[in-house]
């Protein structure tokens, strides 16, 4: 990841909802304490590599590498570590734009959490850096969803102090049953066989797999099948027999009576309005 560090005087757009007064990548710091008693007259958005001291409610502790905080202006900024070198991320920045998106994303302020991956906030950085420097009229619209989208992300990732949202997080073993189940839709799955990928007995896993994912595995195996069954209706070279046996269905009863209430119409239906569309084109 590239290091820079730019302060933009005036702030970039100088009169736009979203301003941004400076953006660092990577800087590294010599030992020393950044002290700010009044803090400063905008956000400061901040992720540490390194463990450094920090002051919270006013409680100086010495936080893990890899803490993401940010401050709202006017806040007592106090950070940094005296007995060594650190290296950090950073961005200022201020505007209702700012205020709105961060309650929108429910991202935390003036307290520190957990970020386990610095790319959520160096390439979002980097990005709002380029836009504002290479372009002879910056897009606030670009800007705007950059940040945005680092907030989403961020949010997604962030551990820690009560304010976490990892209870919404997809745990990797979900992920992978919900990849395996996307490329193997047509294979004879059964229930047993995807809790027993997940470790965990048939009615926990089906009750986890609709936390995470909001439908049922059975419901979301079914809506694989109706959606490349759509698919494959537009050859006219496959039968609705074949495009049912394509998809995992030997019944081809019960494959239309599934694919009508998937889209409101059975698959012959489907085919000749796809047929009548494609003639009036």
């Amino acid at each position: 990841m590239m290091k820079l560090k730019h302060w933009f005087v005036p702030p970039v757009p100088p009169d736009g909802e979203f301003r941004v007064h400076g953006i660092g990548v990577r800087e590294l710091m010599s030992p020393c304490m950044i002290n700010r008693p009044s803090g400063t007259v905008d956000y400061l958005f901040m992720y540490f590599y390194d463990g450094v001291t920090i002051e919270q409610d006013g409680i100086v502790s010495v936080v893990p590498p890899r803490s993401f905080r940010i401050w709202e202006p006017g806040v007592r900024q106090y950070y940094g570590n005296s007995g060594g070198p650190w290296d950090h991320s950073w961005m200022h920045c201020d505007g209702p734009v700012v205020t709105g998106r961060l309650r929108e994303a429910c991202v935390p302020v003036n307290c520190v959490a957990t970020l386990r991956d610095p790319t959520l906030v160096e390439r979002h950085l980097v990005e709002i850096h380029e836009e504002l420097t290479t372009q002879s009229s910056p897009d606030l619209v670009v800007v705007t969803n950059l940040f945005q989208n680092m907030l989403q992300r961020v949010a997604r990732n962030l551990e820690g102090d009560g304010h976490a949202r990892i209870s919404n997080r997809i745990p990797e073993r979900f992920l992978e049953i919900k990849k395996y189940m996307e490329a193997h839709f047509v294979d004879p799955l059964t229930l047993k066989d995807l809790a027993g990928r997940a470790h965990l007995s048939v009615p926990h896993f089906c009750s986890e797999f609709r936390r995470y994912f909001e439908v049922p595995p059975v419901e979301f195996l079914i809506r694989l099948r109706m959606h490349a069954a759509a698919y494959h209706l537009r050859n006219l070279n496959q039968s609705v027999s074949e495009v049912a046996s394509l998809v995992g269905y030997d019944d081809i009863f019960y494959f239309s009576k599934l694919f009508k209430k998937r889209y409101g119409m059975g698959p012959r239906a489907m085919r000749a309005r796809m047929v009548e569309g494609s003639s009036r084109g």
